[in-house]
Protein backbone atom coordinates (compact mmCIF):
# COMPACT_ATOMS: atom_id res chain seq x y z
CA UNK A 1 0.00 0.00 0.00
CA UNK A 2 1.39 3.39 -0.96
CA UNK A 3 0.73 6.26 1.41
CA UNK A 4 0.42 9.83 0.21
CA UNK A 5 2.54 10.91 3.18
CA UNK A 6 3.71 9.83 6.63
CA UNK A 7 3.02 12.37 9.37
CA UNK A 8 5.45 11.95 12.29
CA UNK A 9 5.37 14.95 14.64
CA UNK A 10 7.68 14.60 17.61
CA UNK A 11 8.36 16.96 20.53
CA UNK A 12 10.33 17.29 23.76
CA UNK A 13 8.09 16.32 26.68
CA UNK A 14 7.28 18.92 29.32
CA UNK A 15 9.50 17.01 31.77
CA UNK A 16 12.44 17.14 29.34
CA UNK A 17 12.08 13.54 28.14
CA UNK A 18 13.28 12.99 24.60
CA UNK A 19 13.25 9.62 22.87
CA UNK A 20 16.24 10.60 20.71
CA UNK A 21 17.29 8.65 17.65
CA UNK A 22 15.02 8.16 14.70
CA UNK A 23 12.05 5.86 14.48
CA UNK A 24 12.45 2.81 12.27
CA UNK A 25 9.21 3.72 10.52
CA UNK A 26 10.92 6.88 9.21
CA UNK A 27 13.76 4.85 7.71
CA UNK A 28 11.28 2.40 6.18
CA UNK A 29 9.16 5.21 4.73
CA UNK A 30 12.22 6.75 3.06
CA UNK A 31 13.26 3.43 1.53
CA UNK A 32 9.88 2.98 -0.16
CA UNK A 33 9.69 6.63 -1.22
CA UNK A 34 6.91 7.87 1.05
CA UNK A 35 6.95 11.64 1.60
CA UNK A 36 7.49 12.49 5.28
CA UNK A 37 6.07 15.38 7.29
CA UNK A 38 7.83 15.73 10.64
CA UNK A 39 9.43 18.16 13.08
CA UNK A 40 12.89 19.55 13.74
CA UNK A 41 13.23 17.41 16.85
CA UNK A 42 16.20 15.57 18.37
CA UNK A 43 17.94 13.46 15.71
CA UNK A 44 15.14 13.62 13.14
CA UNK A 45 16.76 16.28 10.92
CA UNK A 46 19.96 14.18 10.81
CA UNK A 47 18.26 10.84 10.18
CA UNK A 48 16.03 12.15 7.44
CA UNK A 49 17.58 12.77 4.07
CA UNK A 50 17.89 16.37 2.92
CA UNK A 51 16.08 15.56 -0.30
CA UNK A 52 12.79 16.50 -1.90
CA UNK A 53 9.87 14.76 -0.24
CA UNK A 54 11.00 15.48 3.34
CA UNK A 55 8.98 18.29 4.96
CA UNK A 56 10.01 19.52 8.42
CA UNK A 57 8.51 22.15 10.69
CA UNK A 58 9.04 23.39 14.23
CA UNK A 59 7.82 21.39 17.20
CA UNK A 60 4.25 22.00 18.38
CA UNK A 61 3.35 23.96 15.26
CA UNK A 62 0.01 22.63 14.07
CA UNK A 63 -0.09 25.31 11.37
CA UNK A 64 3.40 24.27 10.27
CA UNK A 65 2.37 20.61 10.05
CA UNK A 66 -0.74 21.51 8.07
CA UNK A 67 1.30 23.67 5.68
CA UNK A 68 3.96 20.96 5.19
CA UNK A 69 1.31 18.26 4.69
CA UNK A 70 -0.48 20.42 2.15
CA UNK A 71 2.85 21.00 0.38
CA UNK A 72 3.59 17.26 0.37
CA UNK A 73 0.18 16.43 -1.07
CA UNK A 74 0.37 19.12 -3.75
CA UNK A 75 3.94 18.38 -4.84
CA UNK A 76 3.56 14.58 -4.69
CA UNK A 77 7.35 14.13 -4.60
CA UNK A 78 8.50 10.63 -3.66
CA UNK A 79 11.57 10.39 -1.43
CA UNK A 80 14.74 8.96 -2.96
CA UNK A 81 15.56 6.05 -0.65
CA UNK A 82 19.27 5.90 -1.50
CA UNK A 83 20.16 7.89 1.64
CA UNK A 84 18.81 5.16 3.90
CA UNK A 85 20.06 2.27 1.79
CA UNK A 86 23.59 3.74 1.86
CA UNK A 87 23.68 4.64 5.56
CA UNK A 88 21.54 1.95 7.16
CA UNK A 89 22.33 -1.19 5.19
CA UNK A 90 22.31 -4.13 7.62
CA UNK A 91 25.22 -5.91 5.94
CA UNK A 92 27.40 -2.79 6.12
CA UNK A 93 26.37 -2.02 9.70
CA UNK A 94 27.21 -5.55 10.88
CA UNK A 95 30.72 -5.23 9.42
CA UNK A 96 31.19 -1.80 11.08
CA UNK A 97 30.00 -3.13 14.42
CA UNK A 98 32.30 -6.15 14.23
CA UNK A 99 35.23 -3.85 13.41
CA UNK A 100 34.49 -1.75 16.50
CA UNK A 101 34.31 -4.85 18.71
CA UNK A 102 37.60 -6.08 17.28
CA UNK A 103 39.23 -2.70 17.91
CA UNK A 104 38.08 -2.76 21.55
CA UNK A 105 39.34 -6.32 22.00
CA UNK A 106 42.71 -5.37 20.53
CA UNK A 107 42.95 -2.37 22.86
CA UNK A 108 42.22 -4.53 25.85
CA UNK A 109 44.93 -7.02 24.85
CA UNK A 110 47.44 -4.18 24.64
CA UNK A 111 46.72 -2.90 28.14
CA UNK A 112 49.58 -3.60 30.51
CA UNK A 113 48.48 -4.37 34.06
CA UNK A 114 51.10 -3.38 36.65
Amino acid sequence: VKANALIYPSVWAANGDNEGGIGTVLLEAQVVGTPIVSTYHADLPYGLASVPGIYLTTERSVDGLVARLRQALVEQVRVDGRFVRERHDVQKEVVRLEEKYQMLLNRRRNVVVA
